[in-house]
């Protein structure tokens, strides 16, 4: 059984590069606000990780993230396990508007290999975009938001992805957020 987990995370890789690589997708369907946040609360032990590891380089070993920023990777993980139900739903909903058929095939797989795959994923997309003139702010960001809850964190994550997503006249909006209804 260990051996099928990573080869289901292997197979959910291929898939989704395969769903990113077509070409005359449909629009992804939107996100909640809650979704969003469930996405956030989620990925950020990961995103932390990729970002910690591309600055490492680049920070003081003095610095927020060499100090203490394994403890706040370590208070947000506390969280994870709650917000993979809607995290997980945010990840096939966005992926289905690229490949739906594969999406779908990729819903199936069992949590333990689906986590894994979002996780590392999450890690190397953040880590890859990052420029090294970034860090500081980065770190410098990051700081000023750590002695908010985890939860809190992960909803001013959502509420700024809305505010950003929100249409611009004539740029494509890369992840769309349902608009609230009040």
């Amino acid at each position: 059984m260990t051996l099928a987990r990573p080869a289901f995370a292997v197979l959910a890789g291929a898939a989704l590069l395969q769903a990113q690589a077509a070409s005359a997708a449909a629009p992804a369907p939107c996100l909640t606000e809650a979704e969003v946040s469930g996405m956030a609360a989620f990925s950020m032990p990961s995103v932390l990780r990729g970002v910690m590891k591309s600055c490492r380089a680049h920070l003081s070993a003095n610095g927020f993230f060499a100090t203490r920023g394994a403890d706040l990777v370590a208070r947000y993980a506390a969280g994870k396990d709650a917000a993979w139900p809607m995290a997980k739903e945010a990840f096939l909903k966005f992926g289905a508007g690229k490949n739906p058929e594969t999406m779908e095939q990729i819903g199936q797989l069992p949590d333990e290999a689906l986590k894994p795959f979002v996780e590392g994923m999450m890690q190397q997309l953040v880590g890859d975009r990052i420029k090294p003139s970034s860090c500081s702010d980065i770190e410098r960001g990051t700081s000023l938001i750590a002695p908010l809850p985890a939860q809190n964190t992960a909803d001013l994550v959502a509420f700024i992805m809305v505010l950003v997503s929100r249409d611009k006249a004539g740029e494509k909006v890369k992840m769309p957020v349902c608009k609230a209804t009040a």
